[in-house]
């Protein structure tokens, strides 16, 4: 199963980008579960987005979406 994140920022961007490099780092990492991501990241613990997370199931294609 594959997840679709849409992340809305909340906040004005000035404030998001005071975030975005731990941001970056923390998504550098993901070996968690999505919504234990979600919940950590530092975009949604300051304040500045939220996330909507999709689950999704390709039903074509799906070969290419594990390819490195």
């Amino acid at each position: 199963m594959y997840v679709i994140a849409t992340v809305r920022y909340r906040k004005s961007i000035d404030e998001v980008l005071k975030v975005v490099d731990a941001h970056r780092a923390y998504l550098g990492t993901p070996d968690a579960e999505m919504l234990a991501i979600r919940d950590h990241d530092p975009y949604v613990l300051a304040g500045v987005a939220q996330w909507e997370l999709l689950p999704w199931n390709p039903v074509s294609g799906k070969e290419n979406l594990d390819r490195a």
